[in-house]
Formats: structure tokens, sequence, C-alpha cells
């Protein structure tokens, strides 16, 4: 807009575009539904110059009939992640069971329709006011693992050991495992899918204590 000395503009008007809506469900690998997991429309966008996947719209959880609906998107093209994340209660308790180097098979980060990668992913279109329906989502189970050690702090306070999959941006952060630290500072995170993480610790789930350090898990 231009305006000149003592010039009124009048008149003008704005058009608000309206929100889209992704909704469906999460199955299992029987087509059953699965309660309680979180659902984020993820988007490719830039941050700090790197072109990487972020969220967008606000992260749900499915309800018991395993539905979920994601809204607050702007029209563009979304991939639609379902993960445990921190949700997975099962990662934060150590076993009972002595750790071997035989498998377990875990629930993993699955992307629509049931790709393990963002790069096997479907990407679901959507656009002004639009709510797209049906786009179900069925988990994948994999090989994992078990990640264990010991951390030498003196601290007190409860920590939690974080195991954050490396280049993932931040829906890495969504998709993280955790174990908690026992009194002596031992850990066990389970149900870790191979690949290449940051192993960091944390008091509150955000803000890390101590250095990081890079775990490469692979077939044990």
């Amino acid at each position: 807009l231009q305006i000149a000395a003592e010039q009124k503009l009048t008149g003008l008007t704005f058009k608000l575009w309206p929100d889209a809506v992704i909704s469906g469900k999460v199955l299992d690998e029987d087509g059953e539904a699965l309660a309680n997991v979180m659902v984020m429309a993820m988007r490719p966008m830039y941050l700090q110059g790197q072109r990487q996947l972020l969220p967008a719209g606000m992260p749900v959880q499915t309800n018991e009939l395993g539905e979920y609906r994601v809204n607050q998107l702007k029209s563009g093209k979304y991939l639609v992640m379902v993960t445990l994340g921190m949700l997975a209660a099962q990662n934060l308790g150590a076993s009972s069971k002595p750790a071997d180097d035989k498998p377990e098979r875990s629930y993993t980060t699955t992307y629509y329709p049931d790709a393990t990668s963002p790069s096997q992913a479907t990407y679901t279109p959507v656009k002004p006011g639009e709510e797209l329906r049906g786009i179900d989502v069925r988990m994948r189970k994999v090989d994992t693992y078990r990640v264990a050690g010991k951390f030498a702090d003196s601290q007190a306070g409860m920590k939690l050991a974080l195991l954050t999959p490396r280049g993932a941006g931040l829906s890495g952060m969504m998709s993280r495992s955790m174990g908690m630290l026992q009194p002596d500072g031992a850990f066990e995170i389970r149900g870790v899918p191979p690949g290449e993480y940051s192993l960091s610790f944390t008091k509150d789930g955000m803000n890390t204590v101590g250095t990081q350090q890079t775990v490469i898990v692979t077939d044990h």
C-alpha cells in the first residue's frame, strides 16, 4: 500500500481462508483400533536454512475407537505421522528380563498409510476449509532393541535418558524413546528401532543435563 501525506485509506477488505481438517483412524497390524497414540500432520518447511518436516496444527491423541482429528491446517500437502512417542509407558521402566541380543517386536513411528519413513509415505493434500476424512494409518511393528547404560552424575532429582533420532528435526523430539534413571544412575530404554540416535539426559523432559553422545543401533 502506498500512502501519501494526509491521505486516508478506507474500505480495505481482508479475506481469511478457513482452516482445513484431516481425520481418520489409527489401526494395528490386524486392523484393530489403537487408542491413546499421538497423531501429527507434518509439513516440509525451512528452519535455520534447512528443509525438514515440522508439525502443523496441534498434535492430538486417538480416542478409544482409534479416531483422530487434526485441525487448524492451512491448505497444502501434509504427512500424517503416528507415534507412541512419550506416551509409550513400556519404555520408562527397566525390564526384569536380562537384556540380550534378541529383538523385540514393537510399534514404530508410522506415516500414512503404513510407511516407516517419510520417503515411503504418501502426502495428503487439503484445500482451504476442507475436511478430509478416511486418512487411516496402520502402524507397523519392527524389530527393536534395548539401549542400557549408566549416567554418572551425583545431582539429585529424577532424570530421564532420551534417545532422539538424528536428523529428524522437531519430529524426532516427538518420537524419541526414553527410560527412567534408577537411583544408581542406571537406565534401560526399550523398543528402539535400528538407526542413529543422540543420547541425552534430562530432569524435566525438555532441558538436557551434561553432554550428548551418538548411539548407533544395528541388530543387537
